[in-house]
């Protein structure tokens, strides 16, 4: 006897919610139950009422704004588009202005609809020439202007949260001061969940020799030091100093397999100097199918 089957895999609908939390408004509430709520929240205080929004998020009840479901009817002539200059021109058609991208609906995750990687646009999110971060959210959920951002307002942006912007080719300076014994710096990153699956490579520059560490989560200056609690270590680099311009900064990289926010931890392993110096990071961010053609 032959049994076929057939299975619909729907994202997962947690039916069994966390009661509220004394003191919980309804956004609070939200972004303790749904990994992309600050998202949400994000859309509906910082964009017009008139914006439409692309997405493949099925939960688009809690958006007040028009949608335009990535999966659905109306975009299905997006999947015969090939240039990501056509797809541009296909959401601006939509009037669309902004993606939304979410952490059931990306790389890594088992719920990832089959259309995303046959889709266009996944593969330009965070290029600032056609589809920039705008906003990332504490688990990586994101949303990306629908056009070019020059990268000096892009950097901008970001920087009033204390983030590096999460573009595909990112170049910090920082300044190491003698106010910790170690000198310890850090850099705050958010990384977006489409990034997941993919490569983070990065080159340091600087007079001394470092110790660099990744964590998650954004770790306060007061903790920077020992960072204790809720913050947890991802990897760490060793980087020798380099004194002569003729040489190459060496490279290192991180196969990134998670997103959300992340605190790069600066540590000098030589003996303390007298002196601020200066470091310079470069970081290059390469997503799923970018490491295929490599």
């Amino acid at each position: 006897m032959l049994v076929i089957s057939s299975i619909v895999v729907l994202p997962y609908m947690n039916s069994a919610k966390p009661t509220s939390r004394p003191g919980d408004d309804k956004w609070s509430y939200l972004i303790h139950v749904f990994k992309e709520a600050d998202a949400w929240k994000w859309i509906n205080e910082n964009t017009p009422l008139d914006t439409r929004i692309a997405t493949y998020d099925i939960k688009e009840y809690y958006l007040e704004r028009d949608i335009l479901l990535l999966d659905g009817n109306e975009s299905a002539p997006l999947y015969k588009i090939d240039t990501i200059e056509e797809g541009i021109d296909f959401l601006q058609d939509k009037r669309v202005t902004y993606v939304l991208s979410v952490p059931w609906a990306s790389p890594t995750d088992p719920r990832l609809p089959p259309a995303y990687k046959s889709c266009v646009l996944t593969r330009y999110f965070g290029d600032p020439s056609y589809l920039p971060p705008v906003y990332v959210g504490a688990n990586g959920a994101t949303v990306y202007h629908v056009g070019p951002i020059d990268e000096k307002t892009i950097y901008e942006q970001f920087a009033q949260k204390e983030f590096a912007p999460p573009i595909k080719h990112v170049t910090v300076d920082a300044t190491m001061t003698n106010n910790t014994h170690p000198y310890i710096g850090r850099l705050y990153m958010p990384l977006p969940v489409d990034y997941r699956e993919g490569k983070m490579t990065f080159s340091v520059n600087c007079c001394q020799s470092l110790e660099v560490e990744l964590w998650t989560g954004l770790i306060p200056a007061d903790m920077i030091a020992e960072p204790i609690g809720e913050f947890m270590f991802v990897n760490k680099w060793f980087i020798q100093s380099n004194n002569s311009s003729d040489v190459e900064n060496p490279s290192f990289e991180w196969q990134i397999d998670r997103a959300g926010y992340f605190t790069f931890r600066i540590v000098n392993i030589e003996e303390a100097t007298a002196e601020d110096y200066r470091i310079t990071l470069d970081l290059k961010f390469y997503n799923y199918w970018e490491l295929e053609s490599l």
